[in-house]
């Protein structure tokens, strides 16, 4: 390869033909129209020997090369937009800053509220995205769609991680119920109408822990939010597994009591996991390093 024909633009070009797999989605994501995009791809292959992308039906793959170049070239562009923005002396206090964070409404209410108190006195020009706990986690971070994911540890495998806190399941039910006072046997709890949870993977940690030692639920509504379950259960006889923190925080504006599960069910241990090209990026460690002061408060 003649290095003196790379240019930076090339180097984009490529990150959003890899990232995308279409000429002209990664035209418009650079701001490039489809012949210039198309005529870049033509420069690259000649550049790399190598076709990067092929056509696979109706749609395109990478070839191996182009697959193996995806993470040097993100880590390459990550050191170059590090360098021109000068992260390296990141200060929260007056940095302008966009940091995309994947979660659960859970994580929003018990991680997220006091990051956004805290942003108010440390880094008052910084901007936060939540976004759901939606599609191909893996491909959000790969492809930096996301800065981090919130969410149980060992759900995602492949990325840096790192601990935040722990939570218990607690079972409840409206605190008019008419057929449950201060507890639930497991008998009962198999026979009970429930609320279950699941949005993109199939169900919570602890529903799925509960399906693999073989506990038969009823399951009645299915639901995508766990901050809405509670509420949603006033006035009926369904019963919902929600995380402890969560529970406590919304007892008595849902009108919910709280029960211990008749059987043993392993803690929530909630995690962030990142882009390893982000690892050393200033700004990205100072984040991670804010969310994991503040889980440590909780």
């Amino acid at each position: 390869m003649n290095l003196a024909q790379l240019d930076l633009n090339l180097l984009v070009s490529l990150n959003a033909l890899l990232k995308e797999r279409n000429v002209t989605r990664a035209g418009r994501s650079v701001g490039l129209s489809q012949p210039a995009m198309s005529a870049a791809l033509a420069r690259l292959r000649e550049l790399f020997q190598d076709d990067l992308l092929v056509r696979n039906g109706s749609a395109y793959r990478l070839t191996p090369l182009g697959i193996d170049l995806v993470e040097p070239l993100q880590k390459v562009l990550a050191l170059i937009e590090r360098t021109v923005e000068k992260r390296e002396v990141f200060d929260p206090q007056t940095a302008r800053h966009r940091f995309r964070i994947a979660m659960s409404d859970y994580a929003m209410l018990v991680l997220g509220q006091p990051l956004l108190t805290r942003l108010k006195t440390v880094a008052p020009q910084i901007e936060i995205h939540f976004a759901a706990l939606r599609g191909d986690l893996g491909k959000l971070l790969r492809n930096r769609d996301v800065d981090l994911c919130l969410l149980p540890m060992g759900a995602l495998t492949g990325f840096p991680s790192q601990m935040l806190f722990r939570d218990r399941w607690i079972c409840a039910v409206w605190k008019g119920h008419p057929d449950i006072d201060k507890r639930i046997d497991r008998d009962r709890f198999s026979k009970i109408p429930q609320v279950k949870f699941s949005v993109g993977r199939p169900s919570s940690d602890a529903e799925r822990y509960l399906e693999a030692i073989g506990v038969e639920r009823a399951v009645a509504v299915t639901i995508e939010s766990f901050l809405a379950s509670p509420f949603l259960i006033r006035g009926t006889r369904l019963l919902v597994l929600l995380q402890e923190r969560l529970a406590k925080r919304v007892e008595k504006a849902a009108e919910i009591k709280l029960l211990e599960p008749p059987m043993k069910i392993p803690d929530l241990i909630m995690g962030m996991c990142w882009n390893k090209v982000d690892t050393d990026d200033t700004a990205h460690s100072w984040l991670r390093g804010l969310l994991a002061k503040l889980a440590s408060g909780l």
